[in-house]
């Protein structure tokens, strides 16, 4: 079954998405939002090599951009990659906290990464920055 068929059909349609996206990130490349939206579609499209890529280099540009760690940790649970998602949430928390912003996205979807692993003890110390 290809990517295609897999994501029910309409390959030309996904074309055109990956065409916007690409296009948007040709005229800002330093945009870590349009990386994310991008490596999210690519993940959709089981692409993830290049999705990996994506999400790497929006971190590469501000690596404390929760959408992009909250995304990339979904990516890399899917992927049984457990402890690079620790690592991305506790790098968003602590970066986000020294920086004076708000974490909570990141330890709200932390918390419930280690509750779904059974870490409960865990999960209870990162419910507060």
């Amino acid at each position: 079954m290809s990517v295609n068929e897999k994501n029910g059909g309409g390959g030309e349609e996904k074309e055109g998405e990956v065409l916007i996206w690409t296009r948007a990130l040709a005229s800002r490349p330093r945009d870590p939002q349009l990386w994310c939206g991008y490596s999210t579609l690519l993940v959709r499209l089981g692409r993830t090599a290049e999705a990996v890529e994506g999400f790497e280099r929006a971190l590469a540009i501000d690596p404390h951009h929760m959408a992009t760690i909250c995304n990339y940790a979904v990516f890399m649970e899917q992927q049984g990659k457990n402890d690079l998602v620790c690592e991305l949430y506790e790098r968003a928390i602590r970066g986000n906290v020294a920086a004076d912003i708000s974490p909570v996205t990141a330890m709200s979807n932390y918390g419930h990464f280690l509750c779904r692993r059974g870490d409960f003890d865990r999960a209870v110390k990162h419910d507060t920055p």
